[in-house]
């Protein structure tokens, strides 16, 4: 393994830990590890094991927040509000969900004669 590749790895592990430790975006993370947002997004394409790790530590500490608001929100009254916080953060988890189920639109057209102005007694040609 050369040098590049083994700082690329440590890059990698540091983004996974500051992701951990704290309540960071992903860019926000790619940031405070010197890594181009760009090139920390390219990785998550490229490297699924590095995308796995990045999603189970986010998922970690937002089930830490939202567990730890919880015990403090209910003690003071205030659940709904971690409650908002967490479909603000986690949306597919802990958001309200809609379906909308619809019929196919049928529409019928019609044609009708066409009626000229002799049909009805009008004489476009008179004075």
């Amino acid at each position: 393994m050369g040098l590049q590749d083994e700082t690329r790895k440590l890059k990698k592990q540091a983004v996974v830990r500051s992701l951990e430790g704290n309540l960071l975006s992903l860019k926000q993370a790619f940031l405070l590890c010197d890594v181009a947002p760009s090139t920390g997004f390219r990785w998550l394409q490229e490297d699924p094991h590095f995308k796995q790790a990045c999603a189970k530590a986010k998922a970690t500490v937002n089930n830490k927040l939202i567990i730890s608001g919880l015990e403090k929100g209910l003690k003071k009254g205030e659940g709904w509000a971690v409650t908002f916080a967490a479909r603000g953060r986690m949306p597919d988890e802990w958001g309200e969900k809609q379906t909308v189920e619809h019929e196919p639109i049928k529409i019928e057209i019609t044609s009708a004669p066409c009626v000229t102005a002799k049909d009805v007694g009008v004489d476009l040609d008179a004075d």
